[in-house]
């Protein structure tokens, strides 16, 4: 079964594009995300190894078939030898200030909305 983001996470930052050449140094060594951010690599064209630690076989990313990156989990990306083009969507719990915030606009929204109105 493949692993998914918990549908209770927001998306909250997207890398640029980035091609096989151009994986950052930060993605092609063995690093971890934030204990409250889950990641997931989309493969536009071509593919992209993901390679775990302590796992002895990489897995490699294509089209529609993302790559799932757990809070704390080592990981790294690698060129596969042929060309690659990929994003990373980062997701996190969304945090009770920016619920709150996120309300007190879409109340002003419609404060402002029925003032217009009348």
């Amino acid at each position: 079964m493949m692993e998914t983001i918990p549908p209770d996470l927001v998306l909250k930052d997207l890398s640029a594009l980035i091609n096989h050449n151009s994986v950052p140094r930060e993605l092609s060594v063995f690093s971890r995300l934030p204990p409250d951010q889950w990641a997931k690599v989309v493969v536009s064209e071509g593919e992209i190894f993901l390679l775990f630690g302590g796992e002895d076989k990489a897995r490699c990313l294509v089209p529609n078939e993302p790559g799932i990156i757990s809070p704390e989990k080592r990981f790294r990306l690698a060129s596969t030898g042929k060309s690659g083009r990929f994003q990373i969507f980062y997701y996190f719990s969304p945090a009770m200030d920016d619920a709150a915030r996120l309300a007190g606009l879409l109340a002003q929204g419609a404060a402002d909305r029925l003032a217009k109105d009348d």
